[in-house]
């Protein structure tokens, strides 16, 4: 289950995972957030706050990505394909759109990783441009509940002026 907030100040997004069987299970997830950009190609249009986070790159082969290291101030998403799983992140995350304005993606409960993603021109037609995913996630350590647990991953994404 969950649920959805909007507040004057942000949206707030509850997921809630109950194991009402009689045997553990595991999962991970991740809350698949288009956020709508500028111009995704404009160098204008990028994602803070990962630098020195390392990160499963699933370009090159999604069922086999390659682990590195960020060295970059920005994520950028002119140059290809992004498909990138950043692994236990600090809990903000921010997307400058373009226009001087910044969406925070917050963490604030449950979620340890984001995912960065954005189709380039994989995506047809050509609207890749007109967003990037930035994504609050669980994937790195899958979550284990036992029966009668129950687990609950909140975001909260705001708004501001850059």
């Amino acid at each position: 289950g969950g649920q959805i907030t909007l507040r004057s100040d942000r949206l707030k997004c509850e997921l809630r995972v109950q194991n009402a069987d009689r045997a553990p299970f595991d999962f991970t997830t991740a809350l698949h957030s288009y956020i709508g950009v500028l111009d995704a190609s404009s160098p204008s249009v990028c994602v803070k706050g990962l630098k020195g986070k390392e990160y499963l790159d699933k370009v090159p082969d999604a069922n086999h990505p390659v682990r590195r290291l960020d060295t970059n101030d920005c994520v950028t998403f002119g140059e290809g394909l992004v498909d990138s799983v950043y692994l236990n992140t600090d809990p903000e995350t921010l997307l400058e759109v373009g226009t001087g304005s910044c969406v925070s993606v917050e963490n604030t409960r449950g979620f340890g990783d984001t995912v960065v993603w954005n189709p380039h021109e994989t995506l047809q037609p050509s609207c890749w441009k007109d967003f990037v995913c930035v994504e609050s996630a669980q994937i790195a350590k899958p979550v284990v509940l036992r029966p009668g647990e129950e687990w609950l991953g909140e975001v909260n994404i705001s708004i501001f002026d850059c």
